[in-house]
């Protein structure tokens, strides 16, 4: 059975006739980018980037980590993590560390400095995450996730052993 929805016009509106930036993923998609472009401007006054805080704050809470592990973590491609890494370390935030036991790895380490913004970057992850989820309640945010995380495996390749 196809679901229709019929607007004030009286006319029966599908989302499967509406035009591609009307349909759900198309939402998905732009409240995705943003959700990212928000928490950019959330820690722009940190002069960091979501993915930069991320890192930062990773570090300096779970103490050092190599950078495959934290590609890993955040879910992101290890050039990509090197990339901010390299930027990270340069702005004084992350070092480098030799490996105790492997000399081809690194760890990667907060400074001194990037442990101070760790408070801060909480905080304001704190604030963000409020005023997103304001007027939402448990249930519903909890009925999104498990949308978002049905269509997430519905696109995922899947798993071969």
């Amino acid at each position: 059975m196809t679901e229709t929805n019929v607007a004030t016009d009286g006319v029966n509106h599908h989302e499967l006739d509406a035009p591609p930036w009307h349909r759900i993923d198309g939402t998905i998609m732009s409240t995705a980018h943003e959700i990212r472009l928000y928490y950019d401007r959330v820690y722009e006054g940190l002069g960091l980037s979501l993915p930069e805080a991320c890192v930062v704050a990773l570090v300096a809470e779970s103490g050092p980590m190599t950078q495959t592990q934290i590609a890993h973590t955040l879910d992101v491609g290890r050039a990509a993590i090197g990339i901010r890494i390299d930027e990270l370390e340069k702005r004084g935030l992350v070092e480098r560390l030799p490996h105790a036991t492997d000399r081809r790895v690194w760890l990667i380490e907060a400074t001194d400095k990037g442990s101070a913004l760790l408070d801060e970057i909480k905080q304001l992850d704190r604030e963000a995450r409020t005023r997103l989820r304001s007027g939402i309640s448990r249930k519903q945010r909890q009925e999104l996730a498990a949308i978002l995380v049905r269509i997430r495996q519905n696109i995922m390749p899947e798993v071969t052993d």
